[in-house]
Protein backbone atom coordinates (compact mmCIF):
# COMPACT_ATOMS: atom_id res chain seq x y z
CA UNK A 1 0.00 0.00 0.00
CA UNK A 2 1.64 3.72 -0.77
CA UNK A 3 2.22 5.70 2.35
CA UNK A 4 -0.20 7.81 1.72
CA UNK A 5 -2.77 5.52 1.71
CA UNK A 6 -2.47 5.10 5.75
CA UNK A 7 -3.99 8.51 6.10
CA UNK A 8 -6.34 9.45 3.20
CA UNK A 9 -7.34 5.78 2.64
CA UNK A 10 -9.91 3.93 0.87
CA UNK A 11 -13.85 4.80 0.64
CA UNK A 12 -16.47 2.61 -0.95
CA UNK A 13 -19.72 4.75 -0.68
CA UNK A 14 -23.24 3.09 -2.10
CA UNK A 15 -24.46 -0.30 -1.08
CA UNK A 16 -21.92 -1.95 0.94
CA UNK A 17 -23.34 -4.75 1.52
CA UNK A 18 -20.99 -7.55 0.80
CA UNK A 19 -23.40 -10.44 -0.12
CA UNK A 20 -25.06 -8.06 -2.76
CA UNK A 21 -21.97 -6.55 -4.50
CA UNK A 22 -18.36 -8.04 -3.08
CA UNK A 23 -17.42 -11.08 -3.07
CA UNK A 24 -15.29 -12.49 -0.04
CA UNK A 25 -14.87 -16.31 -0.63
CA UNK A 26 -12.23 -19.02 -0.22
CA UNK A 27 -10.11 -17.69 -3.08
CA UNK A 28 -9.28 -14.11 -2.02
CA UNK A 29 -5.94 -14.91 -0.93
CA UNK A 30 -5.26 -16.55 -3.99
CA UNK A 31 -7.09 -13.75 -6.11
CA UNK A 32 -4.47 -11.47 -4.79
CA UNK A 33 -1.46 -13.68 -5.22
CA UNK A 34 -2.44 -14.78 -8.88
CA UNK A 35 -2.56 -10.08 -9.38
CA UNK A 36 0.15 -9.74 -7.46
CA UNK A 37 2.06 -11.75 -9.57
CA UNK A 38 0.51 -10.55 -13.32
CA UNK A 39 0.85 -6.74 -11.93
CA UNK A 40 4.61 -7.20 -11.36
CA UNK A 41 4.91 -8.99 -14.70
CA UNK A 42 2.72 -5.46 -16.36
CA UNK A 43 4.82 -3.54 -14.40
CA UNK A 44 8.19 -4.65 -15.82
CA UNK A 45 6.24 -4.18 -19.40
CA UNK A 46 4.84 -0.88 -18.82
CA UNK A 47 8.50 0.16 -18.02
CA UNK A 48 10.05 -0.66 -21.26
CA UNK A 49 7.66 1.78 -23.06
CA UNK A 50 9.57 4.10 -25.55
CA UNK A 51 7.45 7.13 -25.12
CA UNK A 52 4.94 9.04 -22.50
CA UNK A 53 1.87 8.46 -25.36
CA UNK A 54 2.81 4.42 -25.09
CA UNK A 55 3.21 4.27 -21.93
CA UNK A 56 -0.63 5.83 -21.34
CA UNK A 57 -2.00 3.49 -24.25
CA UNK A 58 -0.12 0.56 -22.91
CA UNK A 59 -1.35 1.21 -19.21
CA UNK A 60 -5.23 1.32 -20.64
CA UNK A 61 -4.98 -2.04 -22.32
CA UNK A 62 -3.08 -4.13 -19.66
CA UNK A 63 -5.32 -2.33 -17.04
CA UNK A 64 -8.67 -3.90 -18.35
CA UNK A 65 -6.35 -7.29 -18.19
CA UNK A 66 -5.33 -6.90 -15.04
CA UNK A 67 -8.30 -5.19 -13.27
CA UNK A 68 -11.35 -6.56 -15.05
CA UNK A 69 -12.57 -2.82 -16.58
CA UNK A 70 -12.99 -2.81 -19.72
CA UNK A 71 -13.67 1.10 -19.39
CA UNK A 72 -10.89 2.48 -18.58
CA UNK A 73 -9.60 6.44 -18.79
CA UNK A 74 -6.29 8.33 -17.92
CA UNK A 75 -6.20 12.04 -16.19
CA UNK A 76 -3.71 13.88 -15.90
CA UNK A 77 -3.51 16.91 -13.05
CA UNK A 78 -1.65 20.15 -14.58
CA UNK A 79 0.42 21.42 -12.56
CA UNK A 80 -1.05 22.10 -8.73
CA UNK A 81 -4.27 23.31 -10.58
CA UNK A 82 -7.73 21.54 -10.86
CA UNK A 83 -7.35 21.13 -14.21
CA UNK A 84 -7.24 17.87 -15.88
CA UNK A 85 -6.56 16.92 -19.28
CA UNK A 86 -7.07 13.33 -20.80
CA UNK A 87 -4.97 10.56 -22.20
CA UNK A 88 -6.05 7.59 -23.64
CA UNK A 89 -9.45 6.03 -22.61
CA UNK A 90 -12.19 3.50 -23.99
CA UNK A 91 -15.52 4.03 -25.31
CA UNK A 92 -19.02 2.89 -24.42
CA UNK A 93 -18.46 0.56 -28.03
CA UNK A 94 -15.24 -1.14 -25.82
CA UNK A 95 -12.38 1.03 -28.54
CA UNK A 96 -9.74 2.91 -26.94
CA UNK A 97 -9.57 6.65 -27.82
CA UNK A 98 -7.08 9.33 -27.97
CA UNK A 99 -8.29 11.79 -25.63
CA UNK A 100 -5.72 13.87 -25.55
CA UNK A 101 -6.69 16.98 -26.76
CA UNK A 102 -10.10 16.93 -23.69
CA UNK A 103 -9.48 18.67 -20.29
CA UNK A 104 -12.03 19.16 -17.20
CA UNK A 105 -11.96 21.89 -14.40
CA UNK A 106 -12.51 19.50 -11.55
CA UNK A 107 -14.85 21.12 -8.29
CA UNK A 108 -12.67 20.09 -5.19
CA UNK A 109 -15.73 18.70 -3.54
CA UNK A 110 -16.03 15.95 -6.38
CA UNK A 111 -14.77 12.36 -6.19
CA UNK A 112 -11.72 13.80 -8.33
CA UNK A 113 -11.01 16.33 -6.79
CA UNK A 114 -10.65 14.78 -3.38
CA UNK A 115 -8.69 11.84 -5.29
CA UNK A 116 -6.73 15.09 -6.77
CA UNK A 117 -6.17 16.95 -3.05
CA UNK A 118 -5.20 13.48 -1.51
CA UNK A 119 -8.09 13.20 0.62
CA UNK A 120 -8.48 9.86 -0.48
CA UNK A 121 -6.11 7.12 -2.90
CA UNK A 122 -9.20 5.30 -3.12
CA UNK A 123 -12.94 6.06 -4.18
CA UNK A 124 -15.49 3.39 -5.32
CA UNK A 125 -18.81 3.93 -5.70
CA UNK A 126 -20.81 0.98 -6.21
CA UNK A 127 -24.29 2.99 -7.28
CA UNK A 128 -23.16 5.91 -9.53
CA UNK A 129 -24.84 7.76 -13.14
CA UNK A 130 -22.37 5.87 -15.78
CA UNK A 131 -21.77 8.43 -18.75
CA UNK A 132 -20.79 7.64 -22.35
CA UNK A 133 -18.13 9.58 -24.10
CA UNK A 134 -20.97 12.55 -25.32
CA UNK A 135 -22.09 13.00 -21.44
CA UNK A 136 -25.59 11.18 -21.37
CA UNK A 137 -25.97 8.91 -18.53
CA UNK A 138 -26.94 5.84 -19.76
CA UNK A 139 -26.91 3.61 -16.49
CA UNK A 140 -25.89 2.85 -13.31
CA UNK A 141 -23.03 0.98 -11.48
CA UNK A 142 -19.30 0.74 -10.17
CA UNK A 143 -17.33 3.67 -10.82
CA UNK A 144 -13.81 3.68 -9.42
CA UNK A 145 -11.44 6.71 -9.09
CA UNK A 146 -7.60 6.22 -8.01
CA UNK A 147 -4.93 8.43 -7.67
CA UNK A 148 -1.78 8.39 -9.70
CA UNK A 149 0.66 8.71 -7.03
CA UNK A 150 4.18 9.30 -7.54
CA UNK A 151 6.07 9.73 -4.67
CA UNK A 152 4.51 12.12 -2.05
CA UNK A 153 2.08 13.26 -4.64
CA UNK A 154 -0.75 12.75 -7.10
CA UNK A 155 -0.09 13.46 -10.60
CA UNK A 156 -3.77 12.61 -11.71
CA UNK A 157 -6.09 9.48 -11.64
CA UNK A 158 -7.26 6.55 -13.44
CA UNK A 159 -10.97 6.51 -13.57
CA UNK A 160 -13.39 3.10 -14.22
CA UNK A 161 -16.57 1.84 -14.53
CA UNK A 162 -18.36 -1.63 -15.25
CA UNK A 163 -20.94 -0.22 -18.05
CA UNK A 164 -19.79 -2.60 -20.11
CA UNK A 165 -19.89 -5.19 -17.35
CA UNK A 166 -22.55 -4.88 -15.62
CA UNK A 167 -23.41 -8.11 -13.53
CA UNK A 168 -19.57 -7.32 -12.45
CA UNK A 169 -19.15 -7.18 -8.48
CA UNK A 170 -15.66 -6.19 -6.42
CA UNK A 171 -13.08 -9.15 -5.10
CA UNK A 172 -12.48 -8.31 -1.17
CA UNK A 173 -9.12 -7.57 -2.12
CA UNK A 174 -9.41 -5.84 -5.50
CA UNK A 175 -8.66 -2.22 -3.97
CA UNK A 176 -5.59 -3.20 -2.59
CA UNK A 177 -4.85 -4.52 -6.59
CA UNK A 178 -6.25 -0.74 -7.69
CA UNK A 179 -4.02 1.15 -5.50
CA UNK A 180 -0.79 -0.50 -6.38
CA UNK A 181 -1.91 -0.28 -10.57
CA UNK A 182 -2.75 3.28 -10.10
CA UNK A 183 0.40 3.60 -8.01
CA UNK A 184 3.01 1.77 -10.89
CA UNK A 185 1.41 3.69 -13.45
CA UNK A 186 1.77 6.97 -11.92
CA UNK A 187 5.53 6.58 -11.21
CA UNK A 188 6.24 5.32 -14.26
CA UNK A 189 4.72 8.07 -16.07
CA UNK A 190 6.32 10.61 -14.05
CA UNK A 191 9.67 9.28 -14.71
CA UNK A 192 9.17 9.19 -18.62
CA UNK A 193 7.55 12.95 -18.04
CA UNK A 194 11.38 13.72 -16.67
CA UNK A 195 12.85 11.32 -19.45
CA UNK A 196 11.26 13.02 -21.83
CA UNK A 197 12.00 16.53 -20.61
CA UNK A 198 15.36 15.81 -19.98
CA UNK A 199 15.51 14.76 -23.50
CA UNK A 200 14.04 18.25 -25.00
CA UNK A 201 16.60 19.91 -22.84
CA UNK A 202 18.92 18.01 -24.73
CA UNK A 203 17.77 18.29 -27.82
CA UNK A 204 17.70 22.23 -27.63
CA UNK A 205 20.83 22.38 -25.88
CA UNK A 206 22.33 20.23 -28.85
CA UNK A 207 20.49 22.66 -31.53
CA UNK A 208 22.20 25.02 -29.70
CA UNK A 209 25.54 24.04 -29.95
CA UNK A 210 25.08 22.90 -33.51
CA UNK A 211 23.84 26.43 -34.22
CA UNK A 212 26.96 27.85 -32.29
CA UNK A 213 29.01 25.04 -34.33
CA UNK A 214 27.86 26.05 -37.65
CA UNK A 215 27.96 30.43 -36.67
CA UNK A 216 31.88 29.50 -35.73
CA UNK A 217 32.59 27.64 -39.03
CA UNK A 218 30.61 30.02 -41.34
CA UNK A 219 32.63 33.36 -39.20
CA UNK A 220 35.58 31.26 -39.43
CA UNK A 221 35.09 30.64 -43.59
CA UNK A 222 34.23 34.50 -43.74
CA UNK A 223 37.52 35.89 -41.71
CA UNK A 224 39.71 32.58 -43.20
CA UNK A 225 39.51 33.98 -46.54
CA UNK A 226 40.70 37.32 -46.07
CA UNK A 227 43.34 36.27 -44.06
CA UNK A 228 44.67 33.87 -46.54
CA UNK A 229 45.56 36.81 -49.12
CA UNK A 230 46.67 38.74 -45.96
CA UNK A 231 49.29 36.02 -44.87
CA UNK A 232 49.98 34.97 -48.39
CA UNK A 233 50.82 38.03 -50.18
CA UNK A 234 52.51 39.54 -46.64
CA UNK A 235 54.73 36.85 -46.97
CA UNK A 236 55.30 37.17 -50.75
CA UNK A 237 56.85 40.90 -50.12
CA UNK A 238 58.73 40.02 -47.27
CA UNK A 239 60.77 37.45 -49.81
CA UNK A 240 61.62 40.37 -51.98
CA UNK A 241 63.64 43.52 -52.00
CA UNK A 242 62.69 45.94 -49.05
CA UNK A 243 64.08 48.27 -47.33
CA UNK A 244 64.75 47.73 -43.26
CA UNK A 245 61.58 49.95 -41.88
CA UNK A 246 59.55 48.49 -44.46
CA UNK A 247 60.25 45.01 -43.64
CA UNK A 248 60.09 45.63 -40.26
CA UNK A 249 56.37 47.13 -40.68
CA UNK A 250 55.22 43.77 -42.86
CA UNK A 251 56.70 41.45 -39.86
CA UNK A 252 54.51 43.27 -37.38
CA UNK A 253 51.31 42.51 -39.64
CA UNK A 254 52.57 38.82 -40.25
CA UNK A 255 52.91 38.53 -37.04
CA UNK A 256 49.50 39.71 -35.85
CA UNK A 257 47.92 37.80 -38.56
CA UNK A 258 49.63 34.99 -37.09
CA UNK A 259 47.68 35.75 -33.76
CA UNK A 260 44.65 36.50 -35.15
CA UNK A 261 44.39 32.79 -36.67
CA UNK A 262 45.38 31.20 -33.60
CA UNK A 263 42.47 33.17 -31.94
CA UNK A 264 40.38 32.16 -34.74
CA UNK A 265 41.58 28.08 -34.20
CA UNK A 266 41.19 28.12 -30.31
CA UNK A 267 37.44 29.00 -30.58
CA UNK A 268 36.79 26.76 -33.32
CA UNK A 269 38.83 24.04 -31.06
CA UNK A 270 36.63 25.29 -28.21
CA UNK A 271 33.32 24.95 -29.82
CA UNK A 272 34.29 21.36 -30.98
CA UNK A 273 35.62 20.08 -27.83
CA UNK A 274 32.50 21.73 -26.12
CA UNK A 275 30.70 19.68 -28.81
CA UNK A 276 32.40 16.56 -28.04
CA UNK A 277 33.28 16.28 -31.39
CA UNK A 278 37.13 16.60 -31.41
CA UNK A 279 38.97 13.47 -32.55
CA UNK A 280 42.20 12.73 -32.23
CA UNK A 281 44.38 11.63 -34.85
CA UNK A 282 46.99 9.48 -33.93
CA UNK A 283 50.09 8.87 -36.04
CA UNK A 284 53.85 7.19 -35.50
CA UNK A 285 56.13 10.41 -34.50
CA UNK A 286 58.96 10.89 -32.85
CA UNK A 287 58.77 13.00 -29.52
CA UNK A 288 62.83 13.57 -29.92
CA UNK A 289 61.68 15.24 -33.17
CA UNK A 290 58.30 17.28 -32.50
CA UNK A 291 60.13 19.00 -29.30
CA UNK A 292 63.23 20.17 -31.76
CA UNK A 293 60.58 21.36 -34.16
CA UNK A 294 58.67 23.58 -30.94
CA UNK A 295 62.40 24.45 -29.79
CA UNK A 296 63.49 25.90 -33.31
CA UNK A 297 59.85 27.67 -33.70
CA UNK A 298 60.75 29.63 -30.50
CA UNK A 299 64.21 30.46 -31.37
CA UNK A 300 64.03 34.20 -32.54
CA UNK A 301 61.58 34.78 -30.19
CA UNK A 302 63.95 33.69 -27.00
CA UNK A 303 66.96 34.87 -28.60
CA UNK A 304 65.48 38.62 -28.63
CA UNK A 305 64.99 37.80 -25.15
CA UNK A 306 67.99 36.23 -24.36
CA UNK A 307 67.00 33.18 -23.45
CA UNK A 308 67.59 29.58 -23.24
CA UNK A 309 65.10 27.69 -24.77
CA UNK A 310 66.17 23.67 -24.29
CA UNK A 311 64.77 20.12 -24.22
CA UNK A 312 65.72 17.14 -21.44
CA UNK A 313 64.16 13.35 -22.58
CA UNK A 314 64.60 10.65 -20.73
CA UNK A 315 67.24 7.98 -21.80
CA UNK A 316 64.48 5.10 -21.30
CA UNK A 317 62.38 7.27 -23.86
CA UNK A 318 61.77 5.15 -27.01
CA UNK A 319 62.45 6.59 -30.60
CA UNK A 320 59.13 6.33 -31.79
CA UNK A 321 55.63 6.35 -30.36
CA UNK A 322 51.67 5.89 -31.70
CA UNK A 323 49.81 9.24 -30.48
CA UNK A 324 48.01 12.47 -31.61
CA UNK A 325 51.20 14.03 -32.38
CA UNK A 326 49.18 17.54 -33.67
CA UNK A 327 47.29 17.85 -30.46
CA UNK A 328 50.57 16.97 -28.33
CA UNK A 329 52.34 19.99 -30.58
CA UNK A 330 49.19 22.46 -29.17
CA UNK A 331 49.29 21.37 -25.83
CA UNK A 332 53.17 22.20 -26.42
CA UNK A 333 53.46 25.16 -28.03
CA UNK A 334 50.73 26.78 -26.05
CA UNK A 335 52.96 26.62 -22.72
CA UNK A 336 56.44 26.82 -24.17
CA UNK A 337 54.38 30.11 -25.90
CA UNK A 338 53.54 30.93 -22.34
CA UNK A 339 56.63 30.68 -20.64
CA UNK A 340 58.37 32.96 -23.69
CA UNK A 341 55.48 35.26 -22.71
CA UNK A 342 55.85 35.58 -19.41
CA UNK A 343 59.48 35.51 -18.79
CA UNK A 344 62.10 38.21 -19.22
CA UNK A 345 65.44 36.52 -18.06
CA UNK A 346 66.89 32.95 -17.31
CA UNK A 347 66.15 29.62 -18.91
CA UNK A 348 63.20 27.14 -19.97
CA UNK A 349 63.57 23.97 -19.82
CA UNK A 350 61.24 21.11 -21.73
CA UNK A 351 61.42 17.92 -20.03
CA UNK A 352 59.85 14.44 -20.64
CA UNK A 353 59.83 11.24 -19.36
CA UNK A 354 58.14 8.07 -18.28
CA UNK A 355 55.17 8.93 -16.04
CA UNK A 356 55.51 6.58 -13.34
CA UNK A 357 52.62 7.12 -11.39
CA UNK A 358 50.68 5.28 -14.31
CA UNK A 359 52.42 1.52 -14.83
CA UNK A 360 51.70 1.07 -18.23
CA UNK A 361 52.29 -2.21 -20.58
CA UNK A 362 53.97 -3.54 -23.47
CA UNK A 363 51.46 -1.48 -25.71
CA UNK A 364 51.34 1.91 -23.42
CA UNK A 365 53.79 4.30 -22.65
CA UNK A 366 52.61 7.11 -20.28
CA UNK A 367 54.41 10.07 -20.43
CA UNK A 368 54.79 13.12 -18.49
CA UNK A 369 55.88 16.89 -19.28
CA UNK A 370 57.08 20.09 -17.68
CA UNK A 371 57.72 23.15 -18.93
CA UNK A 372 59.58 25.02 -16.59
CA UNK A 373 60.74 28.50 -16.96
CA UNK A 374 61.89 31.86 -14.82
CA UNK A 375 59.00 34.38 -15.40
CA UNK A 376 56.56 36.04 -13.24
CA UNK A 377 55.38 33.02 -11.65
CA UNK A 378 51.20 32.45 -10.44
CA UNK A 379 49.84 33.54 -7.18
CA UNK A 380 48.64 30.45 -5.47
CA UNK A 381 45.07 31.33 -5.57
CA UNK A 382 44.59 31.27 -9.41
CA UNK A 383 46.80 28.13 -10.08
CA UNK A 384 43.68 26.21 -10.82
CA UNK A 385 41.29 28.73 -12.45
CA UNK A 386 43.87 29.78 -14.87
CA UNK A 387 42.78 26.57 -16.17
CA UNK A 388 39.10 27.98 -17.21
CA UNK A 389 37.73 29.30 -20.23
CA UNK A 390 38.22 33.23 -20.80
CA UNK A 391 39.88 33.60 -17.13
CA UNK A 392 42.69 36.47 -17.52
CA UNK A 393 44.75 38.52 -15.28
CA UNK A 394 43.40 41.91 -15.34
CA UNK A 395 46.73 43.56 -14.39
CA UNK A 396 48.55 41.50 -17.26
CA UNK A 397 46.58 42.24 -19.85
CA UNK A 398 47.78 45.97 -20.95
CA UNK A 399 51.39 43.94 -21.00
CA UNK A 400 50.99 40.81 -21.98
CA UNK A 401 47.67 40.63 -23.94
CA UNK A 402 45.73 36.76 -24.40
CA UNK A 403 42.14 35.45 -24.47
CA UNK A 404 42.13 32.90 -21.57
CA UNK A 405 41.40 30.34 -24.27
CA UNK A 406 44.86 28.73 -24.54
CA UNK A 407 45.40 26.59 -21.50
CA UNK A 408 41.54 26.04 -20.91
CA UNK A 409 42.08 24.17 -24.42
CA UNK A 410 45.19 22.14 -23.55
CA UNK A 411 43.26 21.22 -20.33
CA UNK A 412 40.52 19.06 -22.53
CA UNK A 413 43.21 18.16 -25.04
CA UNK A 414 45.37 16.32 -22.19
CA UNK A 415 41.96 15.23 -20.65
CA UNK A 416 41.62 13.62 -24.12
CA UNK A 417 44.34 12.02 -24.25
CA UNK A 418 43.71 10.51 -21.51
CA UNK A 419 45.66 12.72 -18.40
CA UNK A 420 46.45 15.49 -15.95
CA UNK A 421 47.42 19.00 -16.05
CA UNK A 422 48.61 20.99 -13.33
CA UNK A 423 50.80 23.93 -12.25
CA UNK A 424 53.17 24.52 -9.80
CA UNK A 425 54.03 28.12 -9.04
CA UNK A 426 55.93 30.84 -7.17
CA UNK A 427 55.43 34.65 -7.70
CA UNK A 428 59.09 36.60 -8.78
CA UNK A 429 60.49 32.53 -8.98
CA UNK A 430 58.82 31.24 -11.88
CA UNK A 431 56.24 28.13 -13.14
CA UNK A 432 56.32 24.74 -13.88
CA UNK A 433 53.79 23.68 -15.95
CA UNK A 434 52.85 19.53 -15.72
CA UNK A 435 50.90 17.28 -18.00
CA UNK A 436 50.88 13.59 -18.72
CA UNK A 437 49.34 11.44 -21.69
CA UNK A 438 49.36 7.86 -22.30
CA UNK A 439 50.75 6.58 -25.78
CA UNK A 440 51.76 3.51 -27.64
CA UNK A 441 54.28 2.30 -28.68
CA UNK A 442 54.35 0.08 -31.92
CA UNK A 443 57.23 -2.58 -32.54
CA UNK A 444 57.43 -3.90 -35.91
CA UNK A 445 59.72 -7.51 -35.91
CA UNK A 446 61.21 -6.94 -32.16
CA UNK A 447 62.55 -2.62 -33.32
CA UNK A 448 61.12 0.68 -33.62
CA UNK A 449 60.59 1.70 -36.67
CA UNK A 450 60.07 5.36 -37.24
CA UNK A 451 58.20 6.44 -40.77
CA UNK A 452 57.45 10.32 -39.15
CA UNK A 453 61.28 10.94 -39.72
CA UNK A 454 62.73 8.61 -41.72
CA UNK A 455 65.27 10.67 -43.87
CA UNK A 456 63.54 11.18 -47.24
CA UNK A 457 66.19 11.25 -50.87
CA UNK A 458 65.51 14.98 -52.23
CA UNK A 459 62.39 15.57 -53.93
CA UNK A 460 62.70 16.39 -57.76
CA UNK A 461 59.56 18.27 -58.61
CA UNK A 462 58.52 17.85 -62.29
CA UNK A 463 56.57 20.87 -64.29
CA UNK A 464 52.66 20.27 -63.42
CA UNK A 465 49.63 21.74 -65.33
CA UNK A 466 47.33 22.54 -62.40
CA UNK A 467 43.27 23.81 -63.04
CA UNK A 468 42.74 26.42 -59.72
CA UNK A 469 39.26 26.45 -59.39
CA UNK A 470 38.68 29.44 -56.54
CA UNK A 471 36.12 32.37 -57.19
CA UNK A 472 38.16 34.70 -54.12
CA UNK A 473 40.42 36.79 -56.60
CA UNK A 474 42.80 37.21 -54.19
CA UNK A 475 42.65 33.86 -53.40
CA UNK A 476 43.02 32.89 -56.72
CA UNK A 477 46.20 35.31 -57.27
CA UNK A 478 48.33 33.82 -54.58
CA UNK A 479 47.53 31.09 -55.76
CA UNK A 480 48.94 31.41 -59.13
CA UNK A 481 51.92 33.42 -58.00
CA UNK A 482 53.19 30.17 -55.60
CA UNK A 483 52.85 27.76 -57.88
CA UNK A 484 54.82 30.16 -60.25
CA UNK A 485 57.35 30.01 -57.67
CA UNK A 486 57.63 26.59 -57.67
CA UNK A 487 57.58 26.15 -61.79
CA UNK A 488 53.92 25.11 -62.56
CA UNK A 489 51.83 26.54 -65.31
CA UNK A 490 48.22 27.18 -64.41
CA UNK A 491 44.69 27.79 -65.77
CA UNK A 492 42.12 29.22 -63.40
CA UNK A 493 38.08 28.58 -63.07
CA UNK A 494 35.98 30.74 -61.13
CA UNK A 495 32.55 28.71 -61.32
CA UNK A 496 32.19 24.50 -61.38
CA UNK A 497 30.65 24.79 -65.01
CA UNK A 498 33.56 26.41 -66.01
CA UNK A 499 36.03 23.81 -64.39
CA UNK A 500 34.54 21.26 -65.60
CA UNK A 501 34.69 22.71 -68.67
CA UNK A 502 38.15 22.72 -68.56
CA UNK A 503 38.79 19.79 -67.32
CA UNK A 504 36.79 18.53 -70.50
CA UNK A 505 38.89 20.54 -72.88
CA UNK A 506 42.19 20.00 -71.48
CA UNK A 507 44.67 17.43 -69.56
CA UNK A 508 45.34 18.78 -66.15
CA UNK A 509 48.05 17.07 -63.68
CA UNK A 510 46.54 18.55 -60.41
CA UNK A 511 43.27 20.38 -59.64
CA UNK A 512 43.25 22.79 -56.62
CA UNK A 513 39.85 23.29 -55.42
CA UNK A 514 38.01 25.82 -53.53
CA UNK A 515 34.73 23.96 -52.01
CA UNK A 516 32.52 27.19 -51.55
CA UNK A 517 32.42 28.14 -55.20
CA UNK A 518 29.15 29.57 -57.20
CA UNK A 519 27.00 27.39 -58.96
CA UNK A 520 28.20 24.11 -58.13
CA UNK A 521 30.63 23.48 -55.11
CA UNK A 522 34.11 21.63 -54.49
CA UNK A 523 32.42 18.48 -53.41
CA UNK A 524 29.54 17.96 -56.20
CA UNK A 525 32.49 19.14 -58.67
CA UNK A 526 34.66 16.30 -57.20
CA UNK A 527 32.18 13.49 -57.78
CA UNK A 528 31.31 14.52 -61.10
CA UNK A 529 35.38 13.97 -62.14
CA UNK A 530 35.39 10.89 -60.52
CA UNK A 531 31.90 9.97 -62.08
CA UNK A 532 33.60 7.76 -65.24
CA UNK A 533 30.09 8.59 -67.09
CA UNK A 534 31.20 12.43 -67.37
CA UNK A 535 33.06 13.82 -70.20
CA UNK A 536 36.09 15.23 -67.73
CA UNK A 537 39.33 13.09 -69.71
CA UNK A 538 40.87 12.32 -66.30
CA UNK A 539 38.52 11.07 -63.72
CA UNK A 540 41.64 9.97 -61.76
CA UNK A 541 43.24 13.29 -61.53
CA UNK A 542 44.50 14.26 -57.87
CA UNK A 543 42.36 16.96 -56.24
CA UNK A 544 43.62 18.96 -53.48
CA UNK A 545 40.78 21.00 -50.96
CA UNK A 546 41.61 24.61 -50.84
CA UNK A 547 39.14 25.71 -48.39
CA UNK A 548 38.96 28.08 -45.45
CA UNK A 549 36.69 25.68 -43.82
CA UNK A 550 38.92 24.65 -41.23
CA UNK A 551 36.86 21.56 -39.10
CA UNK A 552 37.04 18.03 -38.96
CA UNK A 553 33.81 17.60 -40.36
CA UNK A 554 34.93 19.54 -43.88
CA UNK A 555 38.09 17.25 -44.21
CA UNK A 556 36.15 14.46 -44.24
CA UNK A 557 33.50 15.47 -46.60
CA UNK A 558 36.05 16.87 -48.74
CA UNK A 559 37.79 13.27 -48.38
CA UNK A 560 34.83 11.26 -48.73
CA UNK A 561 33.78 13.18 -51.68
CA UNK A 562 36.83 12.10 -53.75
CA UNK A 563 39.43 14.38 -53.10
CA UNK A 564 43.23 13.65 -52.29
CA UNK A 565 43.99 15.85 -49.70
CA UNK A 566 43.15 19.21 -48.23
CA UNK A 567 44.56 22.47 -47.04
CA UNK A 568 42.33 24.96 -44.79
CA UNK A 569 43.48 28.81 -45.43
CA UNK A 570 45.29 31.04 -44.90
CA UNK A 571 47.25 28.83 -47.71
CA UNK A 572 51.28 28.81 -46.61
CA UNK A 573 53.66 27.98 -49.04
CA UNK A 574 55.18 25.00 -47.22
CA UNK A 575 52.06 23.45 -46.37
CA UNK A 576 50.81 23.66 -50.15
CA UNK A 577 54.08 22.33 -51.29
CA UNK A 578 53.81 19.31 -48.66
CA UNK A 579 50.18 18.50 -50.36
CA UNK A 580 51.07 18.50 -53.58
CA UNK A 581 54.25 16.33 -52.99
CA UNK A 582 51.67 14.07 -51.13
CA UNK A 583 49.71 13.80 -54.26
CA UNK A 584 51.83 13.92 -56.99
CA UNK A 585 54.63 10.92 -57.12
Amino acid sequence: MNRNDSSHGSEIIGDRQPPRSIRNDESSEQYLRNKLLILHQVGNELSLAGSLDELCRLAVVRGRQLLGYQRIGLWFRVAHSMVVTGSFGVDEQGQIRDERGKSLNVSAHSPMGQVLNHRKSLLIDMDCPLRNNTGEVVGRGIHVIAALWDGAKVVGCICMDNLLEPHRSLQANEGEILKLYASTVGHLVNRKRVEEELQKAKDVADAANRAKSFFLANMSHEIRTPMNAIMGFTDLVLRSGLTAEQRQYLEIVQARSKDLLVLISDILDLSMIEADRLELKPVQFSIAQTLNDIVGMFSLDTAKKGLRLSMDISREFPEVIYGDQQRLRQVLVNLVGNAVKFTEQGEIIIKVERDGSYPGSDDCFPLHFRVQDNGIGIPADRQKVIFESFIRDNNLIPKYGGTGLGLAIAKRLVEIMGGNIWCESKVGKGSTFHFTVRFLRQRVAGTFQDNAIRAAAPVRRRQLRVLIVEDDAGSQLLAQLLLEELGHQMATATTGKEALRKLSENDFDLVLMDVHIPEMDGLEITKQIRNQASPVRNHAVPIIAMTASAMKIDEEACIQAGMNNYISKPMLPHELVAAIDKVIP
